[in-house]
């Protein structure tokens, strides 16, 4: 599953690594949403799994749904 940025701004931290195991709801990346005065906002796991890629990197500007993290896991059921 691809996680991808909501909003557009810019990468403040990156909160997970290559391998890692995250759980469902855990903060992968903070982003500097530029309309919120500032303010990073944290980009949430939607699955448990473990992180694949990571397609981005402290510094860089992002724009509404660029790639952020590649995760490994049970994705939701679409049908339920």
């Amino acid at each position: 599953m691809i996680v991808r940025t909501p909003w557009s701004g810019q990468v403040v931290e990156v909160r997970v690594r290559l391998g890692s195991e995250v759980d469902e709801g855990e903060s992968l990346v903070l982003i500097e949403n530029k309309s919120m005065e500032g303010i990073p906002e944290a980009v949430y796991a939607p699955i448990a799994g473990v992180v694949l890629e990571i397609h981005v990197e402290e510094g860089d500007h992002l724009q509404v749904d660029d790639e952020l993290v590649t995760l490994e896991g049970d994705e939701p059921d679409e049908d339920a």
